[in-house]
């Protein structure tokens, strides 16, 4: 075919091609979606944590009474469940750019994402395994770009494995910010400082899903990779601000307790890891 036929195929038969090619844009969105929800089950069953009892290991445990240990033994396993909910939320952000609406398969996203975000709550973020960590801290910076709103919902249970810090809504339907009993084992405090660069990028993508969600503008699919580190710090600033000016001038225990979750949960575990971490990786990426 030279130029001048493949113009005119084109004009004669370009609206049928572009119709079946979003059929099947739409049908391969719609499966994946379904996929996503069908494995975030899974994900949620073989990453639960479980009473274990101590009483029986000798006179010398220095263990005692039951703790709460990952259902599944293997850790390699565990590693490679995170990392299979990594690569299917990628290849979901992929596929689903240019998208403007998902109808209905919108809840069924929302709702997948938000049991994800609580196991990675509850279980994979408090894994004794460092590398299950990480993967679960990359995890989080894939369901902020696939559906922030689910991000905004469960921000607060999933930085209290990170900050150690969680709000408390009392009485009066005030929330307070406590100090959990992970402090200490917080991923900011973690051992190793690649691991605190993971929850410090995390904790980013949780801030600027919080901003979306206060009246920012979002497009599906949006990333940050490839920015240059001065345009992500700009980025994450604009964006606390922008959520504090709203929180401000907005009304209702939702805008509130953002506002809280911000200033006194993140930019203080921030404010820490810059003046007390010794790693020049964690002050940088802070």
């Amino acid at each position: 075919f030279d130029d001048d036929d493949k113009t005119i195929t084109n004009n004669n038969n370009g609206n049928l091609i572009q119709t079946a090619t979003n059929e099947g844009s739409n049908s391969l969105v719609s499966t994946m979606i379904q996929l996503f929800h069908d494995c975030s089950f899974t994900f949620q069953k073989r990453m639960r944590r479980g009473t274990a009892n101590h009483s029986n290991h000798g006179f010398h445990s220095s263990t005692k009474g039951t703790t709460l240990e990952p259902m599944e033994s293997s850790e390699d396993i565990r590693l490679l469940l995170v990392d299979l909910m990594v690569d299917l939320g990628d290849c979901m952000v992929a596929a689903m750019k240019g998208e403007k609406t998902l109808g209905e398969n919108n809840v069924l996203l929302i709702e997948s994402t938000s049991i994800t975000c609580q196991t990675l709550a509850k279980s994979a973020l408090l894994d004794p395994y460092p590398d299950v960590q990480r993967a679960s801290c990359s995890l989080i910076e894939t369901l902020a770009q696939l559906c922030p709103s689910a991000i905004q919902m469960n921000s607060s249970s999933l930085l209290v494995p990170m900050t150690g810090q969680q709000q408390v809504v009392g009485a009066t339907g005030e929330a307070n910010t406590n100090v959990s009993s992970l402090s200490k084992q917080s991923l900011f405090r973690h051992r190793h400082a690649k691991t605190r660069c993971k929850a410090v990028y995390a904790s980013v993508a949780i801030a600027l899903c919080c901003a979306r969600g206060n009246g920012e503008k979002h497009q599906q699919g949006s990333t940050l990779d490839g920015a240059d580190k001065s345009d992500i710090v700009e980025a994450s600033r604009h964006a606390i601000q922008t959520t504090l000016r709203l929180s401000t001038n907005e009304t209702g225990g939702n805008s509130s307790s953002m506002r809280l979750l911000l200033e006194d949960v993140i930019l203080p575990g921030w404010e820490d890891l810059i003046k007390l971490d010794q790693a020049a990786s964690v002050r940088f990426a802070v």
